[in-house]
Order: C-alpha cells, then sequence, then structure tokens
C-alpha cells in the first residue's frame, strides 16, 4: 500500500516539476497526442484516488510509452493490424541485425 501511495504521490509531482520524478522517466517516451491523454487521464485518476485504479492506469500508460519508443514495433503492430502477419522470430532476427 505504501509503495501505491508513493506512486500517486510522484504521479501527482508530473503536473509541478519540471523533471520527470524517479520511476516516470517513461513519460517522455510518449508521443505528445499520447502525453495529452496520459494528462487527462492521470487528472481524472487523481481527483478521486483509488490506489490499484492508479497503479493499473501507470502501467498501461508506461506499456503505451514503450511501444511510443520503439517505431519499429509500432510498424509490426500496424502491419499485423492489416493481416500483413510476420512470426515474431522472422521480425526479431530482422530486427537485430539492423541494429548490430
Amino acid at each position: 500500500m505504501v509503495a501505491l501511495l508513493d506512486a500517486t504521490k510522484k504521479a501527482r509531482e508530473l503536473f509541478v516539476e519540471d523533471d520527470f520524478p524517479a520511476g516516470f522517466e517513461w513519460v517522455g517516451w510518449l508521443t505528445p497526442r499520447h502525453l495529452m491523454l496520459f494528462g487527462i487521464e492521470l487528472n481524472a485518476a487523481l481527483a478521486n484516488p483509488d490506489p490499484e485504479r492508479i497503479q493499473a492506469m501507470l502501467d498501461a500508460w508506461q506499456a503505451t510509452a514503450e511501444l511510443d519508443q520503439s517505431p519499429d514495433l509500432r510498424s509490426q503492430i500496424a502491419a499485423n493490424r492489416a493481416g500483413r502477419f510476420v512470426a515474431a522470430d522472422e521480425w526479431l532476427k530482422r530486427r537485430q541485425s539492423r541494429i548490430g
């Protein structure tokens, strides 16, 4: 419970601090549109705080930030949605060859 209350406190700090609090660096990975939506959702969640709901929301937004940070992954998800599926092993091999 203490960890959730600490997460809530840090989430509130996002609105008043210039730098992201420790553990919230991922917020900087959000696209501008996602950052705006995150702020709206976070503000609503903090208006009626429920630690479990806030934690679930933060986890979901962190996953979104991780996707926003990876153009390759976003591209692969878009291809999958369009029906152009690529096996994960094949996609990861191609990605590894481009990286290293």
